[in-house]
């Protein structure tokens, strides 16, 4: 049995800082139960965001968090992760709410074809109402990967429910390729849009392309691209370049 603990602290703007990572795990060969952000409810929800720095230059106060390169599953406050088994691994997890619970699960499976490997994945989420009153959630995400060579395709599908309220749905995909043991590529876009009652006109849209090289094992270097249009009760497009050096060690 290995039983593993972690946290990690963050500082802000005004000069105070906050645990804003901090879990632990326990696993054996029947698996792997998580608590708070070493969690693995939402481990088949699948994204699209592959690039090292992606980010919007502004407050994000207007960013959409409907984007389509996002997985929409929640973290869970306690999860059970299962070992694979011929290809096949499922998680299920739940966390507290004010007046519901949240509960969320998934599973993939993954198997040879010729030379390639195929996974599929889905994750499902149930919020619970926030009050007597309000409307539950349901929450789904499709994916699958096609992986040959140095190529990995990644094509995604997510849903958001909230009544008739809200019903986003949101579809992409992603594709990176190693050039070398030193260089990636990597790109993706997508698109969200909305077909409830409330802001029907949003439409989400987005790409990013990224270049990462290893300049020596623990050391990279990263240049990434994104544009985005938002269009709805809030339009707003722009486009943001980042350069990074990542050390790990």
């Amino acid at each position: 049995m290995t039983i593993s603990a972690r946290t990690f602290e963050d500082g802000s703007a005004d000069g105070t800082a906050s645990f804003t990572q901090n879990g632990f795990k326990i696993s054996d060969d029947w698996g792997t139960l998580g608590f708070a952000s070493d969690e693995s409810g939402d481990a088949f929800a699948t994204a699209l965001d592959i690039t090292d720095d992606e980010g919007y230059n502004n407050d994000g106060t207007t960013i959409s968090t409907m984007k389509p390169s996002d997985e929409w599953i929640s973290s869970a406050e306690v999860s059970y992760l299962s070992p694979a088994v011929s290809g096949f691994q499922f998680s299920v997890g739940m966390a507290d709410g004010a007046y519901g619970d949240t509960t969320m699960g998934g599973a993939q499976f993954s198997t040879a074809a010729g030379d390639a490997t195929v996974t599929l994945k889905y994750a499902a989420q149930q919020t619970g109402k926030a009050t007597s009153s309000a409307t539950a959630v349901d929450v789904s995400s499709l994916g699958v990967v096609l992986a040959m060579g140095g190529a990995t395709l990644t094509i995604a599908q997510q849903g958001y429910e909230q009544g008739s309220v809200y019903d986003y749905e949101a579809s992409g995909a992603a594709l990176a390729y190693t050039v070398s043991d030193a260089l990636t590529v990597e790109m993706f876009t997508g698109e969200t849009e909305n077909n409830g009652t409330t802001d029907s006109s949003f439409k989400f849209k987005e790409t990013g392309y990224g270049v990462t090289y290893t300049i020596t094992p623990g050391l990279s270097m990263s240049i990434t691209n994104n544009t985005w249009d938002q269009d709805g009760t809030t339009d707003e497009d722009g486009t943001n370049t980042a350069v990074a050096i990542d050390l790990s060690f």
